[in-house]
């Protein structure tokens, strides 16, 4: 028995590290600090452990971030799902909640998604892993929008990946510049017009 309970204690520290850094990061954003400022050397000072002790559960910062962005992306994503399951018979009106929902996820998770897309401008590896996940949830949006199709809702022609792709690139874009530079009581205004952009782009020629 001795064996399990040592592994399970070896376990639980590696994640009471893990998590650790995380929090910290997470707190130095949040404070803001940019990603670039943030160093393992700082993050390893205040945990009380070496710098080594941090490379052995994070490959790098970038792989810091990238377990951070995952949690964070993974709540958006499934909020943003709703832009294309709402009650679609009701007309572009409809898509608003769907909006708020979104941006009201993006605004819990401003920090670290600023900082996700601020560092895939200069380090691919981040930049490949953001793109993978957002293909995902292109997949996933496409496939919500095929049984439409199949019904004649949405026209024949369309091909419903590169429109998923179109509009979850409009909605994260529209979503990231808007919670970095503008004022929150123009939500529901943003979460209207992008939600009548989709509603018109899915059916404007069915």
């Amino acid at each position: 028995m001795a064996p399990v309970r040592s592994r399970a204690a070896t376990l639980a520290r590696r994640a009471e590290i893990e998590t650790s850094a995380l929090e910290i990061v997470q707190r130095e954003l949040a404070q803001g600090r940019s990603f670039t400022e943030i160093s393992f050397v700082s993050i390893a000072r205040e945990m009380g452990v070496p710098r080594s002790t941090l490379y052995m559960h994070f490959r790098d910062k970038t792989e810091l971030l990238m377990r951070l962005g995952d949690l964070a992306l993974d709540e958006i994503y499934t909020s943003a799902a709703a832009w294309f399951v709402f009650d679609h018979s009701s007309g572009p009106e409809a898509a608003t909640k769907a909006g708020m929902e979104t941006l009201a996820k993006f605004r819990e998770h401003r920090d670290i998604a600023l900082a996700v897309i601020e560092v895939t401008t200069y380090d691919p590896a981040l930049a490949d892993h953001w793109y993978t996940h957002v293909m995902e949830f292109v997949d996933r949006a496409a496939a919500a929008l095929q049984p439409l199709q199949d019904e004649g809702r949405i026209a024949a022609g369309v091909d419903l990946k590169t429109l998923a792709f179109a509009l979850v690139s409009m909605v994260e874009r529209t979503a990231t510049v808007h919670i970095r530079h503008g004022d929150p009581a123009d939500d529901e205004r943003i979460a209207s017009s992008v939600g009548r952009a989709v509603w018109l782009a899915i059916y404007g020629d069915a």
